[in-house]
């Protein structure tokens, strides 16, 4: 079984997708929001759903993410 242990970082990068959320709806969106980080805590993308925004279902934040 892989190790279980949150790494400590973890909890930061969760509140960051949180707070990238929380301004996307601020902003009038919808609160979708995504972040890829690796194993050293480095933020590797972020991303927010913007389907409202741009009327176009594939700028949905996980395709924008990547």
């Amino acid at each position: 079984m892989p190790n279980a242990t949150e790494p400590e970082w973890l909890t930061e990068r969760l509140t960051q997708t949180v707070a990238l959320a929380t301004a996307e709806v601020h902003a009038d969106g919808i609160p979708f929001a995504g972040l890829v980080a690796d194993d050293t805590a480095t933020v590797l993308g972020t991303g927010v759903n913007q389907v409202r925004a741009h009327r176009d279902p594939p700028t949905k934040n996980s395709v924008l993410l990547l």
